[in-house]
C-alpha cells in the first residue's frame, strides 16, 4: 500500500519574527490547492501582528477573473506564474514585491483494492479504471498540467469519456477521496493536508511531461495595506514558513 504520510507538527520559534503590530485585515485571495498550507502560516501572521487575514480560496482562472471585475483583495497567490503576470501587465498588481512562493507536484493516485500494489501509470494507461478526476483545464494550472501529461502519453482522448472535472483542484480532490473517482491527478499538498493515506497507489508525475508548478504571489495595487501585505509576502521567506512548505510536499 502507498502511503501519503500524515503531516508532523511543527512547533517552530518566531522570536526572531519582529515585525510590528498591526490592527488591520488582510484579504488574500488564494488557489485552492495551496488554501490549507496558507490558513497555517496566517494563524502563525495574525498571532505575531494582530491583523486579521481572511483567505478566499478558489480556482486561479476565478480569482483572476474576480480581481479584474474589482474583487477587493490586497494578495494574490496564483497557481501559476502567468495569471500574475497578466495582473501586472493590465496594471492591477505591482511587479515590485511579487514572488514565487512555491513549486506544486502534481501526482495521479489509484484508491481501492484494485490498486494495491500496482504501477499507477501501468493502471492509467491500462484503462481498468472508472473514473479519472482532474481540475478543470481551462481555470486551473493543475488541471492543464494533466491535460498536458495525458496528451503527452496519447491517452487525452482514450480517458476523455471517463472524465470526472472538478471546479478545482480541491473539488478533484474530494471526487477521489469520497470514492466519486477511483484515479485523480491531484496536487500532492492537498493529500498531505488531508493527511490521508492512499489506499492504493501513488505516483509523482514527474515535471518534465507538464507545464511547471511554479506558483506566484502578487500585491494588488488597489490595497489600502501595502506595508502589511509586504509583510506577509516577506514572511516567506522565514526558515518555519519554510518548514511549513516543506511538509506540506511542496518543493
Amino acid at each position: 500500500m502507498n502511503k501519503i504520510k500524515p503531516l508532523p507538527h511543527i512547533v517552530a520559534s518566531f522570536a526572531f519574527w519582529c515585525l510590528p503590530a498591526h490592527a488591520a485585515e488582510l484579504r488574500v485571495a488564494v488557489a485552492s490547492n495551496f488554501k490549507p498550507t496558507i490558513d497555517m502560516i496566517a494563524k502563525q501572521f495574525e498571532a505575531k501582528t494582530e491583523t486579521k487575514i481572511t483567505v478566499v480560496g478558489g480556482s486561479t482562472g476565478k480569482l483572476y477573473t474576480q480581481i479584474v471585475h474589482g474583487a477587493p483583495f490586497d494578495l494574490f497567490f496564483s497557481a501559476d506564474e502567468a495569471h500574475i503576470q497578466r495582473l501586472v501587465d493590465e496594471g492591477l498588481a505591482l511587479a515590485e514585491g511579487s514572488r514565487v512562493y512555491a513549486t506544486g507536484t502534481l501526482v495521479l493516485i489509484g484508491r481501492g483494492e484494485a490498486f494495491r500494489g500496482q504501477d499507477c501509470l501501468v493502471a492509467l494507461t491500462s484503462g481498468k479504471f472508472s473514473k479519472l478526476a482532474i481540475a478543470n483545464p481551462r481555470t486551473t494550472p493543475y488541471g492543464a498540467a494533466a491535460q498536458q501529461f495525458l496528451e503527452a502519453k496519447n491517452l487525452w482522448t482514450a480517458v476523455f469519456d471517463k472524465l470526472v472535472t472538478g471546479e478545482n483542484i480541491s473539488q478533484a480532490t474530494q471526487f477521489v477521496l469520497t470514492g466519486n473517482a477511483d484515479m485523480g491527478f491531484l496536487a500532492k499538498s492537498l493529500l498531505l493536508a488531508a493527511e490521508r493515506d492512499v489506499d492504493g497507489c501513488a505516483w509523482d508525475v514527474p515535471a518534465d511531461w507538464h507545464q511547471g508548478l511554479t506558483q506566484k504571489a502578487a500585491m494588488l495595487k488597489r490595497t489600502p495595506h501595502a506595508e502589511l501585505a509586504q509583510q506577509f509576502l516577506s514572511s516567506f521567506d522565514l526558515a518555519p514558513i519554510q518548514a511549513i512548505l516543506k511538509m506540506h510536499g511542496y518543493r
